[in-house]
């Protein structure tokens, strides 16, 4: 048998040693405006680069006219100065409509700068914000700005191979035009990131989180070997991020002149104005109706549809625009020009985001946490084989080991809870979990907020209090996370010799029972070992 080309083997091997991630962040230099923290299937027939390459150029010959241009901040901790591309068209415009300008920080102390932090004027109260982003997203379309996200773009012939011994979903078998959805875990399986990779004709683009994408840059780089034909590049400058969600976002999308969008899981190219823009059908879905949207977030009980799971639950679009800085102002004014549409900030996303149970980086995304927990699990393809992490993930899906789920609390109106305050069983007193994210108080009638719920605890409808037994809210649904293999990434094609779902299944649990009979097996084995030794310590000591 030849030997395996080191291309192929090294970034599995890599992956499987289990090498701590551990690369440093660059925060942003600061300004002031506004600052808001949040701490305490159609295929695509251009190149992906000569893509890059002409917004890029077409950004470069506009800067001279004072359109956008490029610069630097200042250097991080690590002496590393970071490429910032100017979105002053783009905030001009959404100032112009009434949006508020100005910086956002992150739990990890990274902040960052010129970010539409509101789409509302200021002095709009926060449930005034909060309903308008609800109705939007449940009778309309809310278009939120995501400017200030990653985008990382993987190339070389063996993209797809690096990102599937990478992330947690399989790459190696999308293809041209799908949208894969990936977590990047550390050597113990917790969770990086969570991406959304868009599959080019020569390269697979990435979008991540805000405060996040560099890191995970340097993360990866870290990773390529070599003789790797993988390269990796940040785009984050090149490039911006709008999305859209609600039942008339396709409706937004034609009124702007685009002639179809995606399925959900695809992407398509828009032409705009001569230039190529992307647009991605999210596979999971954001918002539902009004209705459901008040059954989940205020139902003391916290039930929907008589019994807390997501029956007859509307799926609503959820689109994102990729589009070039050099034409972005005019992208966002054609999207936003509908009747129907809210334009949102972040602080919009982190309302909407909270209520739906999305999970974010820094709140329930973190070095504490795994993908299944944080409900991740359409992210997880259990069939894929080596990838950071993926022994740990493994081995908690096949013992029935998830110890915490992600939910959603509705808190008792007398109380204030804050991130990280703990969570006790109200009839036991015994732990039940821990905080994570919190809602504006002034957005909503009463406390609302993300806790990730002990499994032994209980689920929908757990009781909560305080350590002293004073009564702090309700459990609740979500409508986000996913919760078990069954809503897994897709498995591989089905092998030569198979009968189908139920024969597979059959064979994995026999399988698993063999591997739960062999690990007792194992552990009698050597507790019988240790007995012996004792025993015949003890006679030496008698006989002696």
């Amino acid at each position: 048998m030849a030997p395996e080309p080191w291309s192929k083997v090294s970034s599995c091997l890599l992956a499987c040693a289990c090498i701590p991630l551990a690369v440093g962040l660059s925060p942003w230099a600061a300004t002031t405006s506004r600052s808001t923290s949040f701490g305490s299937s159609s295929a695509l027939g251009s190149s992906a680069r000569l893509w890059a390459q002409r917004s890029s150029s077409s950004r470069s010959s506009s800067s001279g006219s004072g359109s956008s241009s490029c610069g630097t901040v200042s250097p991080g901790p690590g002496g590393r100065s970071t490429p910032t591309c100017s979105l002053d068209d783009l905030r001009t415009a959404q100032s112009e409509n009434g949006g508020v300008i100005g910086d956002v920080s992150y739990d990890d102390g990274h902040v960052l700068q010129n970010v539409l932090v509101s789409g509302f004027e200021a002095g709009t109260g926060a449930r005034q914000r909060a309903d308008a982003v609800a109705d939007a997203a449940a009778s309309g379309t809310l278009l939120v700005d995501k400017s200030h996200w990653g985008v990382i773009r993987v190339e070389g012939e063996d993209r797809l191979r690096f990102l599937h011994s990478q992330g947690t979903n399989a790459f190696e078998r999308a293809t041209v035009g799908q949208v894969v959805a990936t977590c990047f875990t550390n050597n113990i399986g917790r969770v990086v990131d969570f991406c959304e990779g868009v599959v080019l004709d020569d390269a697979v683009w990435l979008i991540s989180s805000p405060h996040r994408w560099q890191k995970l840059l340097g993360t990866m780089d870290k990773f390529i070997f070599p003789m790797d034909k993988t390269t990796v590049s940040s785009l984050s400058e090149e490039l911006a991020v709008f999305s859209l969600a609600g039942p008339k976002a396709a409706e937004t999308m034609a009124m702007a002149k685009c002639a179809s969008c995606p399925e959900p899981g695809r992407s398509v190219e828009w032409e705009f104005e001569g230039e190529k823009v992307l647009i991605i059908g999210h596979a999971r879905p954001l918002t539902r109706t009004r209705e459901e949207e008040e059954g989940v977030s205020h139902d003391a009980e916290g039930v929907l549809s008589g019994d807390g799971e997501r029956q007859g639950t509307q799926q609503h679009p959820y689109y994102s625009v990729i589009v070039p800085v050099s034409v972005s102002s005019k992208v966002w004014s054609a999207l936003s020009a509908s009747p129907s549409v809210v334009a949102a900030g972040e602080e919009e996303w982190q309302t909407l985001r909270i209520k739906q149970g999305f999970p974010f980086p820094g709140k329930e995304l973190t070095a504490d946490y795994n993908p299944l927990e944080a409900g991740l699990w359409h992210a997880v393809h259990f069939d894929k084989g080596c990838y950071i992490g993926q022994e740990s993930i493994s081995r908690v899906n096949a013992y029935n080991a998830v110890s915490k789920a992600l939910y959603g609390v509705s808190f008792e109106d007398s109380t204030s809870p804050e991130q990280g305050t703990e969570l006790f069983v109200q009839e036991t007193g015994k732990s039940a979990g821990v905080v994570t994210s919190m809602l504006d108080r002034d957005a909503t009638s009463h406390p609302f907020g993300l806790a990730y719920i002990r499994t032994k605890a209980g689920g929908v409808g757990l009781k909560l209090s305080t350590k002293e037994g004073e009564p702090l809210g309700t459990v609740v649904q979500v409508p986000y996370p996913t919760r078990s293999d069954a809503e897994s990434a897709m498995p591989p094609a089905k092998k030569e010799g198979d009968s189908g779902d139920k024969a597979t299944a059959a064979a994995a649990v026999l399988g698993l029972e063999e591997e739960k009979a062999k690990e007792k097996a194992r552990k009698a084995a050597k507790l019988e070992a240790m007995q012996k030794k004792i025993d015949a310590l003890k006679a030496r000591r008698k006989t002696s």
